[in-house]
């Protein structure tokens, strides 16, 4: 490609980036997020089903499904502007984990099942969830304990527990990583399925996790998602774009929290002049900004390197990106509260709501200390932090 046909792609790149990124803020002019977290905090499932048909409508469901499939079959940089925007709003949809349970089914190799999940998915009647996890402190996803096995007349049973599935309870199904004699499977388990149970834990910000159970639930060749061949490069893949997805939403979080503490010490006064002029308040907000973009420059740079093929790139660019976002993310939102004084922790100021889910959002793909380890494997420390 010469020259200008690039100037010109990456000119129609960035217009669509900017009308996607203003349709997510007047999105949430008209449906505040705050206040529906507010609404829905410790109640299952936690949203409101009606505002994710909304999302459903303005394409944000579909947004990296094929266009056969009825999606608008955009890449990660589109659905990271999304997630940062909601995030930003503190919108209480689970977008970020649907997301990344609908690319598992969208690139899984059972193409009778995608025609049939994903169109559903576009349109917001099923919402779907990625129940991948098992213990805490890991981003592993090739080696579940979770088992896919055959019984007769060709058919299949799934048993085992997974946990820390966000966004269950107001789950239609899930995509499950099992184990099975020739490897890891993905496999497409309806809510209702008989011997599928849940039991939900309360998040600090209001959210739930569920611990899903599976005994003995039947399934068909039919619900295999992605087949052991197919598994392996999915889920290697998925796990870094996830991760950085979630330093996205984390980006969100962080910007809202810096835009409402910068005008906060613009209009409290004291000693005749607002806090926001006295040096060492100036000092503290500075380094909360360079925080914000550094996130936003390792975010830039996580996303380009999923774009190629290269996994060692990619899986260090997601996990450097994660780590700086979720300590960063956590020391802001702390920050934030000191920089609003005593206020900062009444229950009814929205500050203190951006720090929880900054606690949530800072684990969900693994936290600092997971990604850390992770990037110290690859450049070859083995040592105890």
């Amino acid at each position: 490609m010469n020259t200008a046909a690039a100037r010109l792609e990456d000119d129609a790149s960035a217009e669509i980036s900017d009308m996607l990124r203003r349709s997510v803020q007047d999105f949430g002019a008209l449906h505040p997020g705050v206040a529906r977290t507010r609404r829905h905090r410790d109640l299952e499932p936690g949203y409101d089903a009606t505002i994710w048909r909304a999302m459903a409508q303005a394409g944000w469901t579909g947004i990296a499904i094929p266009e056969t499939s009825g999606g608008l079959d955009l890449g990660l940089a589109e659905i990271c502007i999304v997630a940062e925007e909601l995030a930003a709003d503190l919108a209480p949809e689970p977008f970020g984990p649907a997301t990344v349970a609908a690319l598992a089914i969208a690139r899984g190799d059972n193409a009778t099942l995608r025609e049939r999940l994903l169109p559903q998915i576009v349109s917001g009647d099923i919402i779907p969830a990625l129940a991948w996890q098992e213990g805490s402190n890991t981003i592993d996803a090739l080696a579940p304990s979770v088992r896919l096995a055959p019984i007769s007349k060709g058919g299949l049973t799934l048993s085992g527990t997974k946990r820390f599935v966000p966004a269950a309870a107001g789950a239609t199904g899930f995509a499950v990583t099992a184990e099975t004699a020739d490897g890891p499977s993905i496999v497409w388990v309806a809510r209702d399925a008989a011997g599928l149970s849940m039991r939900g834990d309360l998040c600090i910000d209001g959210s739930w996790l569920q611990t899903v159970v599976f005994d003995g639930v039947e399934l068909t060749s039919g619900d295999v998602i992605a087949s052991p061949t197919a598994t392996g490069p999915l889920l290697t893949r998925l796990v870094d774009e996830a991760a950085v997805i979630g330093a996205a939403e984390l980006l969100g979080v962080i910007r809202a929290a810096f835009d409402r503490t910068h005008s906060y010490l613009g209009q409290r006064a004291q000693f005749g002049r607002p806090i926001g002029g006295f040096q060492v308040l100036q000092h503290r907000l500075v380094d909360l900004w360079m925080q914000r973009e550094l996130v936003r420059a390792l975010l830039d740079e996580a996303i380009e390197a999923c774009v190629g093929d290269d996994a060692e790139k990619r899986a260090r660019a997601a996990s450097a990106v994660k780590a700086k976002a979720s300590a960063a993310a956590l020391a802001n939102g702390r920050q934030s509260i000191q920089l609003h004084g005593a206020i900062g922790y009444a229950d009814e100021h929205d500050i203190g709501l951006y720090l929880k889910r900054a606690i949530v959002k800072s684990a969900w793909m693994g936290g600092a200390p997971v990604h850390r380890r992770r990037l110290a494997r690859f450049y070859g420390y083995s040592g105890q932090e």
